[in-house]
Formats: structure tokens, C-alpha cells, sequence
């Protein structure tokens, strides 16, 4: 007897329905044959579409955000595992109240994108290749690394920050300062950002040189900070291991060792004077609150 087989509500005996099947399967195979050829165009024109024609409208978003003028030379995508997207003569435009433009240049910006953060538009890593950045807070206490409140809140989204032979002027006109600084990453460091540099300190010169959290970590300008410095000026020797908040940078709490031969020579680096005194070793730790610095726990000899 043949077997009895109802589709649709109908009874039908066996060849009826292998001939449903039948029918059923190429309507599957129409199906994957349209998917996999829309998937392939798709591909084709990721493949060979014009990415850099994208710059000027990236450019133009990018603006609009930080309320400076960003320009952008050159984009490319390399499509793979990962993918790549670089950035070539990238420029930011510097504050209004500033006298020097722009206030950043980026010879060339590599992004790094696995799967999921390429499906987020957040970037596993991003690589500045020789970098050149100038920060600068003007006599009224302005900075030019605050941006407009909305990018403040939302900030740019990012794993890491890496930096390759990168550069940063620091100019404060409120202390005054003038710092020229190089920056390099170190991967394998717990503060992965190393930095050197020389510059003056309300008219006396100095040297400096340490670490610090990386790039990524300074986009939370309110946020502490973790950095260690080591300062010369002359004989006296400065080293600094806490935190800092880059919105307020007198806003600082960490140990402080000060070495030298006269405390009285500290003045101007310390904005108060002290008393003439004989070589001195001193280690405290070091807060500023209210504006008062101040050094409690001290050890040492004077």
C-alpha cells in the first residue's frame, strides 16, 4: 500500500510527495543563489568602492563635533582580520583665543577593527605616527584641549592609544610654562606612555622625564590620572609618583621627593618662599585642595 502523505490539508500517496519535496528544494537553492549573490556584489563594491572620497564628509563630521576645523589628506581601508582604516596628514584646528594653528598634526593614523568593534565603529587600537600635538591655557585659565560640552560628554570611544615618536608642546600661560616633550608606547609597561622633555618653569629651566596611564586614559579630563615624574632643575631634583586631573593639573595627589642644596631655591618651582637652609632630603606626600598644596607625613634631613 502506498504511503499516505498530507500536505496543505491533502492527501496525497508517495510520488505526489517527493514531487512537494522536490519543489521545495530548489525553492531553497533559488533562495541561497540570490543570498550569495547579493552577498558577493555587496563584497565587490566594499572591495573597490572609492573609501577616500569618505574623508571629506568624515572631515566635516568631525568638526561639527569638536567645533574646530579637522581636515584629512588621505583615507584607506585594508579589509581583513584585522581590518585596518588609515588616516593620512590629519589636522585639528586649534582654539580661537590661541595665536598659533593648528593645534595638532597627524602625519598618519592607523585603526585597528576585529569583528565586533568593527560592528560598534570603536576601534581596538589606535596607532599616531609621529604625532605633534600643542596644549596651551591661556592668562585667563582657558585650555585648549577642552573641547565643546558636548564632545566632553560623549567623548570618542576607543581600546588603546599607542604613539610612535609622537611630540607635545605644553605652553601655560597661567604659571608660567613652556615645556617641548617627546612621547613614546611601551606595551608591555603597567604605564605604558613614557615621555622626556625640557622646557623652563616660571623662567627657570628644567628637565623632565617619566610615565604615565596611556593616550586613551586622558579623555576622562576630569578623572584622576596616574603618572610618575622625575624633575631637574640644576641641583635640585624633583620625583612625583600619584595622580593628576588634566582639566586642573594643580589638582594633583601622590609621594613627593625633593632634593636640592637650599629649600630657599625652590622658589619659583614651589610658589611660596622658603627659608635659606643647609642641603636637604625630603619625602612627603603632596595633595591640593582648596587652593592649598599641601605636604604632610615628611621624612628625611635637612
Amino acid at each position: 500500500a502506498a504511503a499516505l502523505v498530507t500536505y496543505r490539508g491533502i492527501t496525497t500517496d508517495g510520488p505526489a510527495r517527493a514531487t512537494v519535496m522536490k519543489f521545495a528544494g530548489s525553492q531553497v537553492r533559488r533562495y541561497a543563489v540570490v543570498s550569495l549573490g547579493i552577498l558577493a556584489v555587496v563584497a565587490l563594491l566594499v572591495a573597490f568602492f572609492p573609501w577616500n572620497w569618505l574623508r571629506g564628509p568624515i572631515a566635516s563630521m568631525a568638526s561639527s563635533h569638536l567645533q574646530r576645523s579637522v581636515a584629512i589628506g588621505h583615507l584607506d581601508v585594508d579589509w581583513g582580520l584585522p581590518t585596518r582604516i588609515t588616516l593620512d596628514d590629519v589636522t585639528i584646528g586649534n582654539a580661537e583665543w590661541s595665536k598659533t594653528q593648528p593645534m595638532a598634526t597627524f602625519p598618519r593614523i592607523v585603526f585597528n577593527f576585529r569583528i565586533p568593534s568593527l560592528l560598534r565603529l570603536t576601534p581596538d587600537l589606535a596607532l599616531l605616527t609621529r604625532p605633534d600635538v600643542l596644549l596651551e591655557r591661556n592668562a585667563a585659565g582657558e585650555a585648549n584641549w577642552r573641547f565643546d560640552d558636548a564632545a566632553g560628554r560623549t567623548g570618542a570611544a576607543f581600546g588603546a592609544i599607542d604613539v610612535d615618536s609622537g611630540r607635545v608642546r605644553y605652553r601655560d600661560a597661567l604659571l608660567p610654562a613652556s615645556v617641548d616633550a617627546t612621547l613614546q608606547t611601551d606595551a608591555a609597561s603597567s604605564r605604558p606612555l613614557k615621555f622626556a622633555g625640557r622646557g623652563t618653569l616660571r623662567g627657570d629651566p628644567f628637565q623632565i622625564e617619566g610615565t604615565s596611564e596611556g593616550i586613551a586614559e586622558l579623555r576622562r579630563v576630569n578623572a584622576p590620572y596616574r603618572l610618575a615624574i622625575r624633575a631637574r632643575a640644576g641641583a635640585t631634583s624633583m620625583t612625583f609618583d600619584g595622580t593628576a586631573v588634566p582639566a586642573s593639573l594643580e589638582n594633583a595627589e601622590g609621594t613627593l621627593h625633593l632634593k636640592g642644596p637650599d629649600l630657599s631655591r625652590l622658589y619659583p618651582i614651589v610658589p611660596s618662599p622658603l627659608p635659606w637652609t643647609p642641603p636637604y632630603d625630603l619625602t612627603g606626600n603632596l595633595r591640593h585642595a582648596n587652593d592649598q598644596w599641601i605636604f604632610r607625613g615628611i621624612t628625611g634631613t635637612v
